[in-house]
């Protein structure tokens, strides 16, 4: 499983530091473990022209749930490993955006 939150249409390079300092390093458990937090990526993206570079930054959670027989028999334990993700990944979006980065 992999989970990617970015800042994309940013007018200078982000600092990194200050991304991973607001993010944490795991995930709720998917069963039985967490997604663990990769490296920042950052981008700079340019138009045709080469003037008026943009920047993004993007951080990646990933890790592997493993899914048997029982577990596709039965929905809702999907429920059950799955059920803190929607509002960790909501509170994950609000700490990304609330960053202090220079956008357009």
């Amino acid at each position: 499983i992999e989970i990617v939150f970015r800042r994309q249409r940013l007018t200078e390079t982000p600092d990194p530091g200050m991304v991973l300092d607001s993010l944490p390093l795991e995930s709720p458990p998917i069963g039985r473990d967490p997604l663990t937090r990769s490296g920042p990526t950052v981008e700079s993206i340019y138009g045709a022209d080469l003037s008026d570079p943009e920047f993004a930054i993007e951080v990646s959670y990933e890790g592997s749930y493993e899914l048997d027989e029982d577990r596709l028999a039965d929905g809702s334990s999907l429920d059950d490993d799955f059920g803190a993700l929607g509002g960790w990944i909501a509170a994950t979006l609000v700490c990304v955006g609330d960053v202090a980065l220079a956008e357009n």
